[in-house]
């Protein structure tokens, strides 16, 4: 196996991968510089090429969980920073954005942003800063509260070129959010979300035995002021009875009596 055929290890393989391998076959250099047998070396290419190998496997594995998408000259790949993500613990949205060739691009994350959307709402617009020691990186921190999907969408520029993408959490991109109750121990506490819940719901109710008191109050207000005009027509009737003006045949009826 000659040395000249070096760049074929490359093929295929990630930035870092080939950096890796090129570094390797630079030891076997120094290898054969200190006259060592020629087969230990080849031995060594054949170790290097089934490691890049692995390698191969290996290290998209990592990003199984991350959806990839070419937008014009760039390439974006996109997930969560923690996966799996559990609702109310601290993540971030994390992007990694390289040109076509997988080289970073320099100020990708300057014009920039992303929107998280969840149950129907919209974040506002979050950072995406730079990560340091990982020149294609790019993270949005984000406190998811409930389980469920997500979709991140990111809006902006690079270098002149519009941004307008949405990625939405499936079995087959990103993970969505899960519960946090399932990896809680040793106790399982009702997270902030599920307490907001339960204060909303809490507030609902106060709101409706509220009204239901109000509405009592109306029809008790309402009954009494029906049982006063009651009250004054009968009252009425018995005064008109009894004041009422006299005929002349009644007068004389009590003269006669009076007699």
């Amino acid at each position: 196996m000659s040395m000249g055929g070096e760049s074929t290890y490359g093929e295929g393989l990630s930035h870092g991968q080939r950096s890796l391998i090129m570094r390797s076959m630079k030891v076997c250099r120094v290898l054969r510089s200190s006259r060592l047998p020629t087969v230990r070396c080849a031995f060594a290419l054949r170790l290097l090429a089934v490691g890049g190998a692995l390698l191969a496997v290996a290290w998209p594995a990592t990003a199984l969980a991350h959806e990839h998408r070419s937008v014009g000259p760039y390439r974006f790949l996109v997930g969560w920073k923690v996966e799996p993500a559990y609702s109310d613990s601290l993540n971030a949205v994390q992007l990694f954005l390289t040109d076509a060739s997988g080289n970073p691009v320099p100020g990708a994350c300057n014009d920039l942003t992303v929107r998280v959307e969840s149950g129907g709402k919209t974040s506002p617009p979050l950072r995406l800063r730079p990560v340091f020691n990982s020149p294609t990186e790019c993270d949005a921190q984000v406190l998811p509260t409930r389980p469920g999907m997500y979709t991140f969408r990111f809006t902006g520029s690079i270098a002149g070129t519009p941004i307008d993408q949405s990625f939405t959490s499936s079995e087959h991109t990103f993970s969505n959010v899960e519960d946090a109750s399932a990896i809680q121990f040793p106790a399982k506490d009702p997270t902030r979300g599920e307490l907001a819940q339960r204060q909303d719901r809490l507030a609902l109710r106060e709101q409706a035995a509220a009204q239901a008191a109000q509405g009592a109050e109306q029809l008790a207000i309402a009954a009494l002021v029906v049982a006063g005009v009651a009250l004054l027509a009968l009252l009425g009737l018995v005064a008109g009875r009894w004041w009422r003006p006299r005929s002349r045949s009644d007068v004389a009826d009590a003269g006669e009596v009076a007699r």
